[in-house]
């Protein structure tokens, strides 16, 4: 009787290591925000022709998102880059005709803002798939501002982010972009 209860006890013991190692695989679906990360950086690869999300302007992204005013829905977009580099971003342009900076800011709504605040765009498995519209918002930002002052814009790194915040899921965009003036004629 005691060799049984021993097997038995050996026996459950096996089985309990067997199912404790059977959860350490990694073959979980992704999360939401995971998805909403693939399809946002798919819309800005598609948008940009860059092929990589760049690791750290996506942390620069995601730290956007934590700024989001979560109960209006709104960003204000002065937070989206330092002073600092503006100034020196402006100085260079100015200087050389030529200048870079980066900027982070979560996807807009519909590309409306005022006085620097716009409204965030919640991702919903309904719009989900219609990304491209909040990168396209950005993209005619850069084309308006190139437009405006009559500069070249051109992309050079990305970093696409997604986040739950309480209960919403929002993407950011950070983007390394360098400015040349136009010659003047």
């Amino acid at each position: 009787m005691k060799m049984l209860k021993k097997m038995a006890a050996l026996l459950l013991a096996g089985v309990m290591a067997l199912a404790l190692l059977t959860a350490c695989g990694d073959d979980s679906a992704p999360s939401f925000a995971q998805k909403t990360e693939d399809a946002a950086f798919g819309a800005m690869k598609q948008a940009t022709g860059i092929q990589v999300n760049d690791a750290d302007l996506k942390k620069l992204a995601e730290s956007k998102i934590d700024l989001i005013d979560t109960e209006k829905g709104t960003f204000d977009s002065r937070k989206s880059y330092s002073t600092e580099d503006s100034e020196k971003f402006l100085a260079d342009l100015k200087s050389t005709g030529k200048g870079s900076m980066t900027m982070a800011l979560p996807l807009m709504k519909d590309g409306k803002m005022q006085n620097g605040i716009y409204e965030v765009m919640e991702i919903t498995a309904d719009n989900i798939g219609s990304l491209n519209q909040g990168t396209d918002t950005m993209q005619d930002l850069l084309d308006g501002m190139a437009s405006a002052y009559g500069v070249s814009v051109k992309i050079t790194k990305i970093g696409v982010a997604a986040k739950t915040v309480n209960g919403k899921t929002y993407a950011a965009v950070a983007m390394t972009y360098e400015v040349t003036a136009k010659p003047q004629q």
